[in-house]
Parts: C-alpha cells; sequence; structure tokens
C-alpha cells in the first residue's frame, strides 16, 4: 500500500494525533509516577487474572476458544501491571523455545535508534542519511537523496524506489546490502510518500554500526537487552555482519514482552531511562499511512517502526505471520503472540475485544472530548505544533489488517 501524504493529509495526521492519542497522557503521567512493585528482569511473575483487576472466567473463557480451535497460533500472552495472567503455547512450543519475529524486528531497531539518539551518538533524527554514510560513494546522488533524513527511514517515507516483494530479496541477495539499499534511486521527495521498506529499516541498523562505535549487536546487548535480561537470542547478519535490521531476529515471547513493558513504562526500565519517554510518544503515534474506516476514523497508520492501531487503543511490533507485540497504555496491558498465521486465521481482534478488554475492571474507552483534552495536553508538554483541533465519534471495527 501506498500512502501519499500530501498538505491535507498531512494536516488530518496532525488532527489525528492530537485528537485521538493512541496513548492517553493521563497513562503517561501516571505511568511515570507509579513504578511497577517488580521488574521481570530475571523472571516475569504469573498472577491470576482477578488479582490484576480482571475478570478470570472471561479469560477462562478465552481460553477454551482458543484450545477448541485449530489456528496456527504459536503462543498468546496477556500481561497486566507487569504481571502474566494468560500464557498459551501450542503443541510444539513453550516459553524457551525461540521464535521467529519477522517485521516485528524493526521495532527493536527503533529502539536501538532512540537509545543512540539519548546517548549522543546520532545527533538528531533530523541528520542526513548519506552524511552519516559520507565514506561511501552512493549512487544515483542527487537532492531528494540527500535531503533523506533518519526519520524518514523511521516512517517508512524516504522517497526510495522500493517494493518489499522484490527488493527484499533482491537486496538479500546482493554482496552489500546497505550499499544496494543507498544507490537505489529516487521515487519521490522524502517524506511525501509512506512504502513499507524493509531496506530502509537495514540502514536503521547499519546506522547504529557506523555511528555507535561498536557492532549493532553489542549495542543492542550492552544498551538494551542486558539491562531487560534478554540473553537467549539469534539475529541474522547481512555479508558484512550488520544485523538484519527488517526482520531475522528470534526471541522466546517472553522476552518479546519486555519490550512491549518497557515502552508501556515510557522507556523506563528498573529505575534505568532506556530510551526517553518523548521517543516513546513520537514512536508510536501516526506519523505516516494514515487508513481510515468508512466512517472516516482512523483504523491504522505507522510510526518509528511501530504499526499505530486506535481502534485498539494500542501500537504493535508486527510481524508477518502473527509475530505481535502490543501495547495498549489505557488498559497497562502487553499483548504477545507468535505463529504462522499468513491467511489471517486467528481472530486477535476478536480475542481482544469480547474478551480480554471486557475482562478488564471498570476499562473504558476515553470519549472523544477527553482524547481532545489528551491532545491539547500532548501539545503542551512535547511541543507538538499546534492546529486546530477537531472532535469526531470513534466506532469500533473488528479488523486487525496489516502489512508485516
Amino acid at each position: 500500500m501506498v500512502q501519499v501524504l500530501n498538505h491535507t493529509r498531512l494536516t488530518l495526521v496532525v488532527l489525528i494525533l492530537l485528537s485521538f492519542n493512541v496513548i492517553p497522557f493521563n497513562s503517561i503521567t501516571e505511568s511515570l509516577a507509579l513504578e511497577p512493585d517488580y521488574w521481570p528482569t530475571t523472571e516475569w511473575r504469573i498472577s491470576p487474572p482477578e488479582d490484576q483487576g480482571m475478570n478470570t472466567q472471561l479469560i477462562d473463557e478465552m481460553d477454551d476458544y482458543i484450545n477448541t480451535n485449530s489456528w496456527p497460533l504459536h503462543s498468546f500472552l496477556v500481561i497486566r501491571n507487569g504481571y502474566i495472567v494468560y500464557e498459551y503455547y501450542s503443541a510444539s512450543y513453550d516459553q524457551d523455545t525461540l521464535h521467529y519475529l519477522a517485521s516485528a524486528t524493526k521495532s527493536f531497531v527503533s529502539t536501538l535508534i532512540g537509545i543512540a539518539l539519548d546517548e549522543g551518538h546520532l545527533g538528531s533524527l533530523s541528520d542526513f542519511v548519506v552524511d552519516i554514510f559520507d565514506d561511501r560513494t552512493i549512487a544515483n546522488m542527487e537532492a531528494r537523496k540527500q535531503a533523506m533524513t533518519v526519520e524518514h527511514l523511521l516512517t517508512m517515507t524516504a522517497g526510495l524506489t522500493w517494493d518489499d516483494t522484490s527488493g527484499f530479496p533482491q537486496m538479500a541477495a546482493s554482496p552489500d546490502w546497505v550499499q544496494y539499499v543507498l544507490d537505489l534511486p529516487m521515487a519521490e521527495d522524502p517524506g511525501e510518500t509512506w512504502v513499507y521498506n524493509s531496506g530502509a529499516s537495514h540502514l536503521l541498523s547499519a546506522i547504529i554500526q557506523q555511528l555507535s562505535g561498536t557492532t549493532t549487536i553489542d549495542f543492542l546487548e550492552t544498551g538494551l537487552f542486558q539491562p531487560l535480561g534478554i540473553s537467549s537470542y539469534w539475529w541474522e547478519l547481512d555479508p558484512d555482519g550488520i544485523p538484519n535490521g527488517g526482520a531475522g531476529l528470534l526471541l522466546i515471547p517472553r522476552d518479546m514482552a519486555k519490550l512491549g513493558l518497557l515502552y508501556l513504562e515510557n522507556g523506563r526500565w528498573d529505575n534505568q531511562l532506556i530510551i526517553p519517554a518523548e521517543y516513546v510518544v513520537a514512536s508510536s503515534v501516526i506519523s505516516a499511512n494514515l487508513v481510515l474506516t468508512p466512517e472516516g476514523t482512523p483504523e491504522s497508520g505507522y510510526g518509528y517502526q511501530f504499526w499505530i492501531y486506535p481502534l485498539l487503543d494500542g501500537y504493535a511490533a508486527h510481524g508477518g505471520g502473527g509475530q505481535i507485540i502490543l501495547v495498549v497504555p489505557e488498559r497497562e496491558l502487553v499483548i504477545v503472540t507468535t505463529g504462522n498465521d499468513f491467511s489471517s486465521q486467528v481472530p486477535l481482534t476478536d480475542l481482544l475485544l469480547d474478551y480480554v478488554y471486557p475482562s478488564i475492571d471498570g476499562a473504558t474507552t476515553p470519549s472523544p472530548v477527553t482524547q481532545w483534552l489528551n491532545g491539547v495536553l500532548l501539545v503542551l508538554v512535547f511541543g507538538i505544533p499546534s492546529v486546530t483541533l477537531v472532535v469526531y465519534s470513534v466506532k469500533k471495527r473488528r479488523k486487525l489488517d496489516v502489512q508485516g
């Protein structure tokens, strides 16, 4: 899918960000003020659903529903308030089985960019990509390519000529993946068009290696995995030893959930700031690829290598086949799934809207007016440019149709 971000659409995107915030401001401030009573660095704690304000009967009914169907679902974890309240594995998988994340890898790479930005390895997201790789001779150089920034890579609006179906295997067949992507001709001005681009994600991985003074793997381990207590993983490398930024990371589901909890806690882990809260917010609101329902409300969009789902009140790392880390700040939820679901058989949205969300005592969706006020607060706190705000009605539609 290609989504042109013309001036009208850009204005609509900003309006949506301000009037339909995926992360309510009160959730941000509460999470910053109230630290969890433990951190799952060494081990997750398991809790009965009712101890976390959830209806156990609904969770049991969901378990029956899952186990009486033969979906290509390998794992399904529900975490509330930092506690595992539900955990499912199919016959061939368990909590220690490494699972291929596919494009959910991209969200881990984005996290590394946030860490590099916070640590000063990267000057800003407005840094020009070709300047970062000034040690290379880059083909098809022109003004549009010179204007391509790190943020354009994060939001899949780089402007490069790319089709993921053919571009990824062509990149993978080349002896130098980074050079292959950098040499591509430009198709659009950066920032104008959203095109799903795993090559852009690989450039982000290469930027970490280029700027950090170490390898992307070492940066990952010291900056992210060691603080979170993640030691078991595997990551595919390109011919130059750079981790595949578009896919290729393998983790166990419980470690996938740690990334979700890190974002739920606005970048903090056990009194340590891993990524700035501002970067979490920017990652998890719609920057591009705004998709509207027939009623005109936002259905999905793209942030900083995260998919945004306003209809589910959350945002997610999402990989093909059902590799998902969904963060739902309003309900203090992290949902993790793995699977081989390439034909959309698993009714994840129904599982959430029929069982998980209703099971939470007192869970309500903010009214449009509340969302509008949250948008105003985000403007004041995070400096988002002020524009005329709009309020619209939100009508839930049960669909999760995403490119992974």
